[in-house]
């Protein structure tokens, strides 16, 4: 899944619905995400943001993150997972069928 950089904004339709995939980068102001559909894009299906920290008022705050950043290894990553209560309770759960 390529970076929608350019076009900022990437649909993706999959027969469980539809993943938006969104760049904020090129943003130059946090009130141009209102023009990017992102409520159509959370009432549809998944909305994936890079770089949310450039709208962050335009995001739903009980959201799950998921950080992504270079390990110590050139093939290395480290991956940092939060969100509200919502999403620890709902991963407990996964965690607990998955054991």
């Amino acid at each position: 899944m390529p970076s929608p950089t350019f076009t900022l904004v990437q649909i993706y339709d999959l027969p469980g619905g539809a993943v938006w995939h969104v760049d904020l980068y090129r943003l130059g102001d946090p009130s141009e995400a209102a023009e990017l559909g992102l409520e159509e894009a959370l009432a549809e299906g998944i909305l994936l943001v890079e770089w949310p920290d450039r709208a962050p008022d335009a995001l739903d705050p009980g959201r799950l993150c998921i950080a992504i950043s270079y390990g110590t290894g050139d093939d290395a990553r480290t991956v940092a997972i939060s969100g509200g209560p919502a999403w620890r309770d709902r991963m407990a759960r996964l965690a607990g069928a998955a054991s």
